[in-house]
């Protein structure tokens, strides 16, 4: 697993960037209350034992959800429609380090 360098706060802490698989993650909506647990539970690498996460690995996914939004991907907020399509090209990006 990379490191994460950002924040320390782990959303999906069992993805593998080499298994050419997508790691979908989603958090149901919680009450206010829940919040400190949550954000333990983010920062020490366990919020996928939470009954509120739901995950999913897939090379392809489409979401249809009753409205347009905002989403959160790779940590950065984008305003999304009702269908959300998803796909992973596998080994589609080569790096040349010279």
């Amino acid at each position: 697993m990379p490191p994460n360098t950002e924040n320390n706060a782990y959303i999906a802490p069992n993805a593998d960037i080499s298994d050419g698989k997508l790691d979908i993650c989603i958090l149901s909506p919680f009450k206010l209350f829940k919040a400190p647990g949550i954000g333990i539970q983010l920062f020490s690498k366990n919020i996928d034992k939470s009954r509120l996460m739901q995950s999913e690995r897939a090379s392809h996914i489409l979401l249809e959800r009753i409205s347009e939004g905002v989403v959160h991907f790779d940590g950065e907020p984008h305003r999304m429609g009702k269908q959300i399509e998803i796909s992973l090209i596998n080994q589609g990006l080569n790096v040349i380090i010279p």
